[in-house]
């Protein structure tokens, strides 16, 4: 089953001391054997153990097993040989503090392609065939040391090892539960399993089949104390295993096992994490508020290829007919409409307000600029008029309501060299920054006292946005020239200046935060290296260990990202509520994407750490107390 040629282990006292702790150790080991190690504490039995049980691979010699040589195994062989092939009891039990009985049994079959429905069926009768099935749902520290021995015994032989290997396993039990965790490996060896004992008492010896004895790192006796009997039909409680990597699931319950155990740690961590991650979200959504609101209320795409040209700003000043048709035939040119700007001007009011300056008092082509109608309809009569969403404002409030503007005096008065009386008939969103009125052209010439109103503003429409471009380099040298969406990208620009200012300053929470979690994972990973070396010994892989505490990041970060993403709507509610005005943007995939960042924080904090966990060496974990 077992062979060992000439095998030796040296280790470093310093850099140029070394000394030899097994000296060229040969013999061989059968099925149904039960061989007792024995020995003096330092002579080399427990180093002899971790060997062959696949946690040290660095020995000379050679060591087979059913005629394969261990030291050719890949690195994932040597792992599902400890997970199948052996099992291994230790003298401090080792069971997981935070695993009931069964837990810690179902570990060991989660390492292998037994189907869900049968681990804990088989776990249970595995802890029934020890004596624990009272006990399966308490964890360790409510257990007793023989009773933790039992279920460290039943643990060994979830995957139904070929070999058991026991270190001094009544090293710390009384009397009484020596002798039953005695009588219970005899039981395993008359099965045909190879049960090899690590001790140093002569009892435990007397109830081996065979004693090894060993002094100084050689093998000084080798004797067999008892005939070995033929093995027993005792039915296995396992069927054949293949070893394989744990699945998600399971890794996940030991992560969420995991973060409730360390429950104040996570919760601060996940407070300065969700913190950056709301500023961060706030930032992003004010952005995109600001340039939705701008998008859709300030400009659409045909002002995008609109130029305005004036005259003169403010100077008194025509577009003559042959200026108009000089334009039109502008390469690039789409169409142009002619209207009248009366700046500074005109008056305005309604019965029960005062008098207020108006901007501009522009002549209505309402069609022309293909522009939407916030409120009300398009005037129908020379004595309507439609007015900008910011003179609305002026008029009936920031947050006016076009019902209650309907159902009250809409007349106004205004006065440019003559008097006259108009109803507003809508609201226009022109995406205008300053308080203007549209009016039909033969009523806007009726306020002159000539009867004809100047054409003094023209609005030049590119046919594509390089056209603009190049029409308002072309403008701008004879007349004042404005491009809408220059002024608004401009705008813009500004907004994304200061979002990346501000996002820059939430950032720093979030590489605080993000150092934190590597500091937090780096300790997690210094508390819990006896639990690594348990799952190393029991055959977890490396990317297994390296799973569990990126599984544990993700968690804590995902919380932090969900409860970061909350408190940023949260105030991005109260802020509308507040404002009443939409500048915050309220797309699901932004607090979606404040989630994505959280976690992804977290895991990536986490990925050197959690490399380092899996490289942790099981024996030094082991002998950590």
């Amino acid at each position: 089953m077992l062979k060992i040629t000439e095998l030796t282990k040296t280790y470093y006292v310093t850099r140029s001391e070394i000394q030899d702790v097994l000296k060229g150790l040969t013999t061989e080991f059968f099925p149904g054997e039960f061989v007792a190690v024995l020995g003096e504490s330092g002579c080399g039995k427990s180093t002899l153990l971790n060997i062959l049980a696949g946690l040290d691979s660095d020995y000379g010699g050679i060591i087979e097993y059913k005629g394969e040589i261990t030291r050719e195994y890949s690195e994932e062989q040597l792992d599902d040989y400890r997970k199948k092939e052996v099992g291994i009891v230790f003298q401090s039990f080792n069971l997981i503090g935070h695993m009931t009985a069964l837990e810690n049994v179902c570990i060991a079959l989660a390492m292998s392609d037994v189907p869900d429905a049968e681990k804990h069926m088989r776990a249970r009768k595995l802890l029934e065939r020890v004596g624990m099935s009272e006990h399966q749902s308490k964890r360790p520290n409510q257990l007793s040391g023989g009773q933790k021995q039992r279920a460290a015994i039943a643990r060994a032989l979830a995957n139904d090892p070929e070999v058991l290997f026991a270190d001094e396993p009544t090293g710390n039990l009384d009397k009484e539960s020596a002798e039953e965790v005695i009588s219970l490996l005899k039981e395993i060896a008359a099965s045909g399993k190879t049960v090899i004992c690590v001790t140093h008492s002569e009892r435990v010896a007397e109830n081996c089949t065979r004693i090894i004895t060993i002094d100084d790192g050689v093998i000084v006796s080798d004797k067999t104390a008892q005939i070995l009997q033929k093995p027993s039909d005792t039915e296995s409680t396992a069927a054949a295993v293949k070893p394989r990597a744990i699945k998600n699931k399971e890794l996940f319950k030991i992560a969420y096992r995991n973060i409730k155990q360390s429950s104040q740690r996570v919760k601060l961590v996940i407070a300065a994490l969700s913190v950056g991650i709301a500023a961060f979200v706030l930032m992003f959504a004010l952005s995109r508020g600001i340039h939705g609101y701008v998008i859709e209320n300030m400009y659409s795409s045909s002002s995008r290829l609109r130029i305005d040209i004036t005259v003169d700003a403010y100077a008194a000043g025509a577009f003559t007919d042959a200026n108009i048709e000089t334009i039109k035939n502008l390469s690039g040119v789409d169409r142009v409409i002619a209207s009248s700007q009366v700046s500074m001007l005109a008056e305005y009011k309604s019965a029960d307000m005062a008098e207020h300056r108006v901007l501009f008092l522009l002549q209505s082509l309402f069609e022309g600029f293909n522009a939407t109608l916030a409120d009300g309809e398009e005037p129908k009569n020379e004595n309507e008029i439609l007015i900008s969403q910011v003179m609305a404002q002026k008029l009936f409030g920031d947050v006016y309501k076009w019902a209650e503007i309907a159902a009250a005096d809409k007349e106004i008065e205004i006065k440019v060299e003559k008097a006259g009386s108009f109803i507003i008939c809508g609201v226009i969103k022109d995406g205008s920054l300053y308080d203007c009125a549209y009016i039909m052209e033969n009523a806007l010439a009726s306020l002159y006292a000539s009867g004809t109103a100047p054409v003094n503003k023209l609005y030049v429409f590119a046919k594509d946005t390089d056209s603009a471009a190049a029409l308002y380099g072309d403008l701008s040298f004879i007349y004042h020239a404005e491009r809408v969406d220059k002024k608004f990208d401009e705008l813009l620009s500004y907004v994304d200046v200061g979002t990346v200012v501000l996002a820059s300053v939430s950032a720093v929470s979030l590489l605080v935060s993000a150092i934190m979690i590597f500091i937090v994972t780096y300790i997690g990973i210094i508390e819990r290296a006896k639990e690594i070396g348990i799952l190393r010994a029991i055959g977890a892989r490396k990317k297994d260990i390296k799973r569990i505490f990126v599984f544990e990041s993700a968690m804590t970060g995902f919380l932090a990202g969900l409860i970061g993403s909350l408190m940023a709507l949260i105030i991005a509610v109260a802020v509308d509520l507040i404002m009443r005005t939409v500048f915050i943007s309220f797309n699901p995939l932004i607090y979606i994407m404040g989630i994505i960042i959280g976690t992804a924080v977290s895991v990536l904090s986490a990925l050197g750490p959690s490399a380092s966990s899996a490289d942790t060496d099981p024996v030094e974990a082991l002998s950590q107390h």
